[in-house]
């Protein structure tokens, strides 16, 4: 049975901090003013449900001061943690699995005991090991590749590391005018956004900077579903949070996604962003293999969207030719 790492109950705590936990770290005091447990509290931290003075508190380390304002807002979703892992395809060499949003790909602090490879480690009972060649980021849901052996875990990176291939995300985003001037100029052809990007750590986000690492993605409108607008991502480079942080920066944060001034969304546990589309060449045969996985339901809702029963027409031709 998985580890159950989420909160499972609604939190809604809006105080004056007392002085009684003045100076004391906020994930101590989240975890005893909502009778949770330390890792539990991080992982509300980090979804940015926590504002200390209005402002998003991402820090689990960070000091409360006396008499400054703390709310806390989280909503879970009921099983997100058990969430049954879907296996898209499966040889003897490797996996490609549907990684349903809130779950980490590798243990963490925040998902000890419920992440991809420790139930994929389960099920193999040592008949082989999985080994990641790439990752989803937490609140993430869509295709991820996992090999079964070291020989198959390199020549997939291999394959990743010389452009052999594509990964085509879909995502929400949040309508702003600098957004839209932006895609004005990405309906027919995808728009690059060459923004070299560096990671704070003590902030766990990526930033715009141009003493950051190079980075470039690729964005196509691929139109809107029910008034919500919907991109096509592509990525030449594969730093931690690009799209989500280009996003961003190009006027179009993700629905959902708090850490980069997202709006909407009513599930703490994911953002409006799917690994759709992944071609890949098979580790041992070389032969080029195409997976296509349309969003889980929390997507659409997230931006208070009815769920189609199937991946509309429209944004199956636009990830199709972001995959060209």
């Amino acid at each position: 049975m998985l580890e159950d790492v989420y909160p499972d109950k609604p939190l809604d705590i809006r105080i004056v901090v007392p002085p009684t936990l003045g100076g004391r770290a906020v994930v101590d005091a989240l975890a005893e003013l909502a009778a949770i447990t330390p890792s539990q509290a991080r992982l509300v931290i980090q979804f940015g449900a926590v504002k200390i003075n209005g402002s998003p508190c991402i820090r689990p380390s960070t000091k409360l001061k006396s008499q400054t304002r703390l709310t806390v807002s989280w909503r879970p979703v009921a099983g997100a943690s058990r969430n049954v892992l879907t296996k898209v395809y499966e040889d003897d060499h490797f996996l490609v699995v549907d990684k349903p949003p809130g779950r980490p790909v590798q243990a963490t602090r925040l998902g000890g005991g419920n992440s991809i490879v420790e139930e994929l480690t389960a099920e193999a009972k040592s008949t082989w090991e999985p080994k990641v060649v790439h990752r989803l980021d937490l609140p993430v849901s869509g295709l991820l590749a996992v090999a079964k052996s070291t020989a198959a875990a390199r020549a997939l990176s291999a394959s990743i590391k010389e452009g052999k291939v594509t990964k085509i995300y879909l995502a929400l985003v949040c309508d702003s005018s600098r957004g839209r001037t932006f895609l004005s100029g990405a309906g027919e052809h995808p728009q690059a956004i060459d923004a070299p990007l560096k990671w704070l750590s003590g902030q766990a986000r990526a930033l715009v900077a141009p003493e950051g690492k190079r980075c470039l993605s690729h964005v196509l409108y691929a139109g809107d579903q029910q008034g919500a607008c919907v991109v096509a991502v592509s990525l030449e480079t594969g730093r931690t949070h690009q799209i989500r942080a280009h996003l961003a920066f190009a006027g179009l944060p993700v629905v959902g996604d708090r850490t980069y001034g997202g709006r909407g969304g009513h599930d703490a546990n994911r953002i409006a962003l799917h690994s759709a589309f992944l071609r890949v060449p098979h580790p041992v045969t070389d032969e080029l293999l195409e997976f296509m996985q349309p969003p889980p339901a929390g997507f659409w809702t997230a931006a208070q969207c009815e769920t189609p029963s199937r991946l509309p027409e429209h944004l199956v031709a636009a990830v199709r030719r972001m995959g060209v």
